[in-house]
């Protein structure tokens, strides 16, 4: 830490406070992400395992096909 402290030309206390911000602001993001998952689920906005399945071979059944 007394590297990048140096470094930056930044004391300890400032790197352990940008690393607290950076952390929360990047868990913060990420709850979100997950509350908007679950708020998808609890509207029925899912997909099955098969249905993703088809789609995926689908797409690839359309980028292997001779272009006309």
């Amino acid at each position: 830490m007394d590297q990048l402290a140096e470094r930056y030309d930044r004391s300890r206390s400032w790197l352990v406070a940008q690393a607290v911000r950076e952390y929360v602001e990047r868990e913060t993001e990420f709850l979100a992400f997950i509350k908007v998952g679950e708020d998808d689920i609890a509207a029925g906005r899912v997909h099955t395992q098969e249905e993703m399945e088809a789609w995926i071979e689908e797409r690839i059944a359309r980028r292997s096909a001779p272009s006309s």
